[in-house]
């Protein structure tokens, strides 16, 4: 598998450097967006740590308001927009969220991630059919996905 973050010790070493710093980062696996690498501000990090507590909590709005805020900020992450369509479905705006996960997927093709949630929110509001078509994608991009196998297995079809 190609890729500059494919090496378990450039991992420990990244995660090393982050936790040093008190920065966040994200890495999605090739071919999501080719190994993107996000890099925080301490700031920015704090407030992932607070939208983590949060979550933990089940405090979805006040996760959901510092995830808005963050977004302003980095208005190009795949990682913070996701999240932010995933705090906007667990605060009840499903059809927010389902276009917020549309757009992702307009801006960033192979978001396994928002094309996952994207299927669970058409799965929940009576599109099985678009659902089934969006986990297959992901399963396309990702064959070894196991939220896309697992939502297939559940709809009646077995993944690959």
């Amino acid at each position: 598998m190609p890729g500059a973050f494919t090496d378990t010790k450039k991992y420990e070493a990244l995660d090393t450097f982050s936790i040093e710093r008190g920065l966040g980062y994200s890495i999605l696996k090739y071919p999501l967006t080719q190994n993107m690498f996000e890099l925080y501000s301490y700031d920015v990090s704090q407030s992932l740590r607070d939208i983590q507590n949060y979550l933990r909590d089940g405090r979805f709005i006040e996760a959901r308001d510092i995830a808005k805020r963050i977004m302003n900020i980095y208005s190009h992450s795949p990682f913070i927009a996701n999240l932010e369509a995933e705090l906007e479905y667990q605060c009840g705006k499903a059809q927010d969220a389902k276009k917020k996960f549309e757009r992702i997927l307009n801006q960033w093709p192979y978001h396994v991630n928002a094309m996952n949630n994207l299927a669970a929110i058409e799965v929940n509001t009576g599109y099985p059919g678009r659902a089934r078509a969006l986990f297959e994608r992901v399963l396309e991009i990702d064959p070894g996905n196991e939220d896309a196998i697992a939502s297939l297995n559940e709809m009646g079809k077995p993944g690959l």
